[in-house]
């Protein structure tokens, strides 16, 4: 939805198959980029436009695991070649 390289990125993203009822519904992803030094980049993301229901909390579980425990280390491991454990991102 919008790109300012390198510093920002926006899209948006949809609930998985398992959550029919908000599953066409749209929430928008921001990542923002930041270089505190030479030698690393600082990430924060950032995921809005929830809704109010039983679904919705269900919805904000499944990706506030998601981001935190397969996404975000697995995009740290693609950028840096740091050691992960696969089998603990597959839960």
């Amino acid at each position: 939805m919008a790109l300012d390289r390198p510093h920002m990125l926006s899209f948006s993203w949809n609930f998985p198959p398992g959550l029919p009822a908000i599953r066409e519904q749209r929430t928008l992803v921001t990542i923002y980029l930041a270089r505190p030094s030479t030698n690393a980049t600082r990430l924060r993301l950032m995921q809005t436009g929830w809704g109010e229901s039983d679904e919705w909390v269900k919805g904000y579980e499944y990706f506030d695991h998601a981001w935190k425990s397969i996404v975000l280390p697995r995009l740290q491991h693609a950028c840096t070649g740091t050691a992960m454990d696969w089998e603990e991102a597959q839960k």
